[in-house]
């Protein structure tokens, strides 16, 4: 439940993010030649299509979860697995530069996805989520 709740807060953002994004050429049109700085319309339409993609994909999770349908549970699953894996590099970055306290940040985030992992691979998520857990002769008390 607190998971598809963050995703649902998580999607709506990126969003708004994305509306902005995507709509920075009107920006553009009517601000003076000097205030453009160092980013041209493109990049903000770029960051608006990265965000309008994670916005959606994190509302179709949310609804799943929401609902309780395995595939956004493999969504979340797929989606961990790239965060951890980006974390993981990332606080390797952070240690090679003698940045400490980006490190130790780092890998609590990566301690909180591995968690959630581990929480999605429990058999009691997986019963939830319509998952046989692979005793025998017990039933499930999903099961209809």
């Amino acid at each position: 439940m607190v998971l598809a709740l963050m995703n649902l807060v998580c999607g709506g953002a990126c969003l708004l993010v994305a509306a902005g994004g995507l709509t920075a050429r009107l920006v553009f049109l009517v601000a003076p030649a000097g205030m453009y700085g160092p980013f041209g319309w493109g990049t903000f339409l770029l960051i608006g299509a990265g965000c309008l993609f994670l916005g959606l994909f994190s509302l179709t999770a949310g609804i799943g979860l929401w609902k309780l349908r395995n595939r956004s549970r493999q969504m979340q699953i797929s989606l961990f697995v790239l965060l951890s894996a980006f974390e993981f590099f990332a606080m390797l970055g952070a240690v090679m530069h003698l940045a400490l306290w980006l490190a130790i940040f780092r890998l609590l985030v990566l301690g909180g996805e591995v968690w959630i992992l581990i929480y999605l691979f429990k058999p009691s998520v997986k019963e939830a989520f319509g998952i046989a857990s692979g005793r025998t002769g017990e039933s499930s008390p999903y099961d209809s």
